[in-house]
Formats: structure tokens, sequence, C-alpha cells
């Protein structure tokens, strides 16, 4: 990490959003509306799938294709 770089943790996967409930139900749907500048990502906990992750990138446009090679080249490694 560069020297001068702040890293903040705003959350965790493991606080089970999904299962919160303050009298009106639970929730359908669980996102960060604004993540900021480019770099910065975002895990949640995925509704559909017990211990699925949903996973937010913010990224230059011509970044995505190539992260999302090397992101989708992991799951090919058994």
């Amino acid at each position: 990490m560069k020297s001068g770089r702040l890293i903040s943790v705003a959350g965790s996967p493991k606080f089970r959003m999904y299962e919160t409930d303050f009298g009106w139900g639970r929730p359908r749907n669980s996102e960060f509306v604004q993540m900021g500048d480019y770099g910065t990502f975002s895990i949640n906990e995925y509704r559909e799938e017990e211990g699925g992750l949903q996973i937010g990138v913010v990224v230059e446009r011509e970044k995505l294709d190539l992260f999302n090679a090397i992101f989708e080249q992991g799951f090919d490694i058994h």
C-alpha cells in the first residue's frame, strides 16, 4: 500500500442485512447508492443464495473488461 493512502471499512457482508426486520418486513434488496471515487469496491450479502456475495466495483470504463476477465478467470480454477 502506498504511503498516505486511506482505507476505510464501512460494513460487512456478515451483518446479515436480509435478516433485519424493523417491523415492516425484511428488505428485498440492499446495495450502496453511491460508492465514491474510482478504485472503490463493495461486498454485500447476496439474498438469493446462502453464503453468496454481491460485489460492486467503481473503475474507469476501459478497465472494466480487464477486471471482468481476471475476476471470471478466478472461478475457472478448480
